[in-house]
């Protein structure tokens, strides 16, 4: 089941990310919290497939490594040529503790200007899916 949860993820960073894909210079900001080793794996597997179409850099969201990561991976999509950084968060709300942690380490260290996408939680594919799993 995990792997289809990290499969309905990346189904909504396409659809996520499609109004800004064919802006020349942009580039996307994947912004997960941190799911121990397994789950972050999982993530990037499914990752991989989103960056091979779209200039992106994947953040595991933990402490205050956090910055220093977003500062890293904002600065090498500028060098890429990016010229505008859109953040996709894989959260269920913006109510969490680590998107505000995400929200406050962007702000202090993006190399780029930013765009926020909604939260994962917050599109229907993630509410279709829970409504499943609470269905069934």
């Amino acid at each position: 089941m995990p792997r289809l949860v990290a499969r309905l993820v990346i189904a909504t960073l396409l659809w996520a990310g499609a109004p800004w894909a064919a802006a020349a210079g942009t580039a996307f900001l994947v912004a997960a919290p941190d799911r121990g080793f397994l789950g972050n794996e999982e993530i990037r597997d499914q990752f991989d497939r989103f960056a091979d179409r779209h200039a992106a850099r994947l953040v595991f969201v933990t402490d205050a490594r956090t910055t220093a990561s977003i500062q890293s991976a904002s600065e090498a999509l500028a060098a890429e040529g990016a010229s505008e950084l859109v953040v996709l968060p894989l959260f269920l709300s913006r109510g969490e503790a680590r998107f505000a942690r995400l929200r406050a380490a962007i702000e202090a260290s993006s190399a780029l200007p930013v765009r926020w996408a909604r939260p994962w939680g917050e599109t229907y594919l993630a509410v279709e899916f829970l409504a499943d799993r609470l269905a069934g």
